[in-house]
């Protein structure tokens, strides 16, 4: 029966450099072997994930500002003026206090 602060590692099963181990060592054997940085980063480290939302929504200009598009021209548009039709055609920057939250959510942009 395995203690606790045993891993196990399978030649077939699991990811990375730990599963090509195919003896049990305990946690601070496979420390030693394999470095601590390198160990704490295989197992511990998450992804930054693009909120996929926000990807489709939002866009970077070259300067790394975001890009949206405007409101109000999908329908119902025979009550607007021609030049409010004209003018929101057009994409424009988000403003700094939103573009913070936008950032988070797009992390690779």
């Amino acid at each position: 029966m395995p203690r606790g602060d045993e891993r196990f590692a399978w030649p077939n099963g699991g990811s990375g450099i730990a599963s090509a181990v195919a003896v049990r060592y305990t946690t601070r054997s496979l420390e030693a072997r394999l470095g601590r940085a390198l160990w704490s980063a295989e197992l511990s480290m998450s992804k930054l994930k693009t909120r996929r939302a926000a990807a489709k929504r939002f866009g970077f200009t070259g300067t790394g500002k975001i890009r949206r598009t405007k409101a109000n021209h999908r329908h119902n548009l025979t009550h607007q003026a021609q030049k409010v039709k004209v003018q929101h055609r057009r994409s424009t920057i988000v403003a700094d206090g939103d573009a913070v939250l936008i950032k988070k959510m797009l992390p690779h942009g």
